[in-house]
């Protein structure tokens, strides 16, 4: 009887450790850097078919796994993907909040030095929605001011967004002052379109209205 009662108690014992080794290594696979990562790229996804609320759910799991690891790069990313979701919802304190957090990450790696201008943009977005354009400006040249020695669609995208911001204050000479130093297309066909839209929208603010629609059916017809 005894015998048996403690080979009943081995196999239990046996079968908790088995069971320890597997919980913890399945932990271990859940949380990896290519774990985390997964879930920022299907957050993407899910953000181009408007499904925020699972959108967030996998961004905030991947924040909490980047806190965790100190895989700051990765944070930076995922917290201004936050601020981006927020944006969509309208809720504008806790975009700026996700999004300053972001830049705050990267500014203090050099690695991600020019990422830093991706969450400024942002910010400069946040404020030219509720037409504080002054901040709006602010934000936009700073982060430009990261990038400026580049050569990237990055680059004409934030120029693209200042020149906006001027040609809604009618001040069209300092729109085609930052659109003609990013005027040479890049690999991006839609960065490329709406760089010539701020373009043609500075000349209808100029008063050059023939020029402007020239412009216009001239790009079309290429």
């Amino acid at each position: 009887m005894n015998s048996r009662l403690s080979k009943c108690f081995f196999s239990l014992c046996l079968l908790l450790f088995v069971l320890t080794l597997y919980a913890q290594k399945s932990s271990l696979s859940v949380n990896t850097r290519e774990a985390c990562q997964q879930l920022f790229d299907v957050s993407g996804e899910e953000i181009s078919n408007k499904n925020y609320a699972v959108a967030l759910e996998k961004l905030l799991k991947a924040e909490l796994m980047a806190e965790e690891n100190q895989w700051n790069d990765l944070l930076s990313h995922i917290k201004n993907r936050i601020g981006t979701i927020y944006t969509y919802l309208s809720s504008f304190g806790e975009a700026l909040e996700y999004y300053q957090e972001s830049f705050s990450i990267a500014q203090k790696n050099n690695e991600l030095y020019e990422k830093a201008s991706s969450p400024l943009a942002n910010i400069g977005l946040l404020y030219e929605k509720e037409k504080k354009y002054e901040d709006a400006l602010y934000y936009f040249t700073k982060a430009y001011s990261l990038v400026q020695d580049t050569d990237d669609a990055l680059k004409k995208h934030i120029a693209v967004l200042m020149a906006n911001v001027y040609n809604r204050t009618e001040q069209p000479e300092k729109s085609f002052k930052i659109l003609n130093e990013t005027k040479n297309d890049v690999d991006n066909s839609v960065v490329n379109f709406i760089w010539k839209a701020a373009y043609i929208d500075a000349l209808y603010t100029k008063g050059e209205v023939i020029k402007a629609e020239n412009e216009a059916k001239h790009y079309m017809q290429n």
